[in-house]
């Protein structure tokens, strides 16, 4: 497996308050619910970073540079991103990432490279499964196996594969004969992706074909995770 130096990022650690036991006032009582809503734990957002690597099946759009990556951060150019690592959705402990529709300078989108030489350009919604949740968390320096799905966002774009799928399972028992990738947690708040170089077989959504495809990013959340 490949290694590459991380992005710098910052962990935003969350401060609780306590709740307001010692007055009936209902005035003081309403700011205490205000409050309390206010600090309620939410998932986080992630920024996912994507190598500039031309050896990679996957590759990024090359825009928004830092260190090697390309950046895609929730809510710049048309991104959106979450882990539902709490029970404020979800609770899943999946990973999303949505490029969204968009056109122009803004578009974001990744690149798929197939074997044979073809290649899309697309817009994608990514989903890696099952990394964090209040049940389950991966430990500090542990690498795991997990489903990953990088479909096309639009519904009408026209792309080879319409998405692909490294891992069988967990979702309808769908890619057969395909390979997890490699979830790895680095801290707190960064897990590192990679697809394992001697299985890294990818099921095709449109055909069902297998293909080997090499894939490898980090993802880094809004703040720390247990």
């Amino acid at each position: 497996m490949r290694t590459r130096a991380l992005p710098l990022f910052a962990l935003v650690i969350l401060s609780a308050c306590s709740d307001q036991t010692t007055t009936t006032s209902p005035r003081l009582a309403a700011n205490a619910g205000m409050l309390a809503a206010k600090n309620s734990v939410t998932d986080p957002s992630a920024t996912w970073y994507f190598p500039t690597d031309a050896t990679l099946s996957v590759q990024s759009d090359g825009l928004n540079l830092s260190g090697g990556n390309s950046v895609y951060a929730n809510g710049v150019c048309n991104v959106t991103t979450n882990i539902f690592a709490t029970t404020a959705n979800s609770n899943s402990g999946d990973a999303t990432i949505n490029m969204g529709n968009g056109n122009g300078k803004c578009a974001r989108r990744l690149r798929f490279i197939y074997p044979d030489g073809t290649s899309d350009l697309i817009g994608v919604f990514g989903n890696l499964r099952q990394i964090e949740n209040t049940t389950y968390a991966i430990a500090v320096g542990t690498t795991v196996k997990r489903q990953l799905h990088l479909g096309t966002t639009a519904p009408n774009a026209t792309s080879r594969c319409n998405g692909l799928v490294w891992g069988y399972g967990v979702a309808n028992d769908i890619a057969a004969g395909s390979d997890s990738v490699l979830v790895t947690r680095v801290d707190a708040s960064t897990w590192h992706v990679a697809s394992d170089p001697n299985h890294n077989l990818a099921w095709c959504k449109a055909t069902g074909e297998l293909f080997p495809m090499s894939v490898e990013f980090t993802l880094v959340a809004s703040r720390a995770l247990p």
